[in-house]
């Protein structure tokens, strides 16, 4: 009787005099992870194949003109990649381009174990080129019946578990649309393109092969079917330039990292948001692998009157960014525990 007595006088005196649970978002912070980074509105990737020589000669130096970052699959047991190899190997990393693997000779295979030199040499190739980044790169097999292999399904379809072996993403999984640029495209209608992926807040890839005039192949290929893979270099040029009027809104980054920030929030949440005086509280769950996934997040926090003073994760300093009514964090994809910290002012 006395115990019961205890409780129902506590529970009087908190209903009479509340006070706020330790811990509750009592100021409303508003804290969400943006869809893409910096808050762009969506993310456009340029793919080339075939490391083609209009790849040296004339795309790659327009991308690092406009300061454009892409995405080229490459068959480094062909040619066209040996005769540019250094290019390849060194030029293209350090301004920021990834490789993918398109196969070693894109021409198929004929066996498992021809699937495995086709795939494995290439993957260990590239890997090397980026030592510091995660190991996941693009794949899309290449070739066929024609120069001597099997298409890819018809060799032995068990060639699928070397993408994951080699830790690639397979863009012909069924799961990756893309847009070919040919000689039907101008770059007014590739712009299209672009323009629905801004009013739908999507991601948007790009495929050429040749960029420039229009060789004898091409034009045989024009006169049967109407349309080939090269692309004018004069429509790629003005193409990237209305990319570039519209890089505030737009994320253009190379296909292995629009794909990897698309995993990491499709399985990353806010939680225990909590506040005091001069600090916000929040947890960040994520259910990727940080070794494999490893695009920074962008958060943006809203509701805060006063001045950032720092911002850490797992009590390291972060990057943040200060707008007219949110602040932006940029945060490793790991879960984690992220404190900010302001100032406020003094009451006389």
């Amino acid at each position: 009787m006395k115990t019961i007595l205890i409780v129902t006088t506590v529970f009087c005196f908190m209903m009479i005099f509340p006070h706020p649970v330790r811990g509750e978002n009592t100021h409303n912070f508003q804290i969400k992870i943006l869809k893409w980074p910096g808050g762009k509105e969506a993310a456009v990737s340029l793919r080339f194949d075939d490391s083609l020589e209009s790849h040296v000669r004339t795309v790659i130096p327009l991308l690092n003109a406009y300061d454009f970052s892409a995405t080229f699959l490459v068959n480094p047991g062909k040619k066209q990649f040996k005769k540019h190899e250094a290019f390849w190997t060194e030029e293209v990393p350090k301004h920021g381009h990834r490789l993918g693997n398109h196969t070693m000779n894109h021409r198929g295979a004929s066996s498992l174990e021809q699937a495995e030199y086709e795939i494995g040499e290439p993957a260990h190739l590239i890997r090397k080129l980026y030592p510091d980044q995660s190991p996941l790169m693009v794949f899309a097999s290449g070739g066929g019946e024609k120069w001597g292999g099997k298409y890819w399904d018809k060799a032995d379809i068990k060639y699928k578990s070397l993408v994951a072996k080699y830790q690639m993403i397979d863009l012909y999984d069924g799961n990756r649309h893309y847009i070919s640029a040919d000689s039907s495209q101008s770059a007014e209608s590739l712009a299209e393109f672009v323009k629905k992926a801004l009013l739908g807040g999507h991601q948007q890839t790009i495929t050429f092969h040749h960029v420039g005039n229009n060789r004898v192949k091409d034009i045989l290929k024009g006169i049967l079917l109407d349309s080939n893979n090269a692309f004018p270099a004069s429509e790629f040029e003005r193409f990237l330039k209305i990319l570039h009027a519209q890089r505030e809104k737009l994320w253009i980054a190379p296909l292995i990292e629009t794909i990897k920030y698309e995993k990491e929030i499709g399985s990353a949440a806010i939680s225990d948001i909590t506040d005091g005086k001069n600090s916000i509280n929040f947890k960040l769950e994520i259910g990727t692998d940080p070794v494999i996934y490893d695009i920074p997040l962008t958060v943006i926090v809203k509701g805060i009157e006063f001045s950032l003073e720092k911002a850490q994760q797992d009590g390291e300093i972060i990057p943040f960014h200060v707008t007219e009514d949110s602040v932006m964090l940029w945060l490793k994809p790991t879960s984690s525990e992220i404190l900010i910290s302001f100032n406020t002012p003094e009451v006389p």
